[in-house]
């Protein structure tokens, strides 16, 4: 019996990577606004300015000065009398106090926000 040869084939594998372009994207920031309501409270000061009468003599200018939290301002003149005299006439007491009150006013806020588009969108064809 004739010997009979049988070709044996083999597949073999090669394995590549190449780079293909699936779409494209186009990323632009859109800048968004909101009103926000504040409220806070806030500092102020406010003068009570009060005449004390005094009308007494002094022998020398009186200077401003405090009298706890209150500052004393003499108010002086001088008078004609048979001698010349200084005269205290009033002083005027200042006090300073701090006032909170409520205070509310409208802010506007801006955020940005990214906005994506691809390829082949009805606006990518806009810009």
């Amino acid at each position: 019996m004739p010997r009979k040869t049988i070709p044996l084939a083999r597949e073999e594998l090669k394995v590549g990577k190449r780079r293909v372009e699936t779409g494209r994207v186009r990323i632009r920031k859109v800048v968004r606004q909101r009103e926000e309501t504040v409220d806070e409270r806030l500092l102020h000061e406010e003068i009570d300015v009060q005449r004390v009468p005094v009308n007494r003599e002094i022998d020398a200018p009186a200077q401003p000065h405090y009298e706890g939290d209150v500052l004393v301002v003499p108010v002086m003149e001088e008078r004609l009398v048979l001698q010349k005299r200084l005269v205290l006439v009033e002083e005027i007491h200042v006090r300073k106090r701090q006032v909170e009150r409520p205070h509310r006013e409208r802010v506007l806020l801006r955020s940005e926000e990214p906005e994506v588009q691809r390829k082949g969108d009805d606006s990518w064809r806009k810009r």
